[in-house]
């Protein structure tokens, strides 16, 4: 059995920086992709955010705003520090599809 974690994502990620805001539990936090697919995406953040379900994830663009939504399916801590959340997209719009085609 492969236990090589790029062999088991539905999308090749791209590295990336991307600046956004997420929310979740009615509180908006900062946070940076560090990578991102189709179907999904890492937030580096220092913030522990405490929901279980859904997040929404605004993606400011120069002119426009890329509105996502996501379920949490991990959250990695290193050093008592919350490092990243691993996000899974529900139904993430076409203009985020070309958007990454554009990176």
């Amino acid at each position: 059995m492969d236990k090589n974690a790029s062999n088991k994502r539905k999308s090749i990620r791209r590295l990336h920086n991307i600046k956004i805001l997420f929310h979740c539990d009615n509180f908006q936090y900062l946070g940076t992709v560090t990578n991102c697919s189709e179907t999904g995406m890492c937030i580096k953040t220092t913030h522990y955010i405490s929901c279980d379900d859904n997040i929404g994830i605004i993606i400011p663009l120069e002119e426009e705003i890329i509105n996502l939504s996501g379920r949490v399916i991990r959250i990695a801590k290193g050093d008592n520090i919350y490092r990243n959340i691993g996000v899974e997209l529900l139904n993430p719009p076409p203009k985020y599809s070309a958007y990454l085609e554009n990176l």
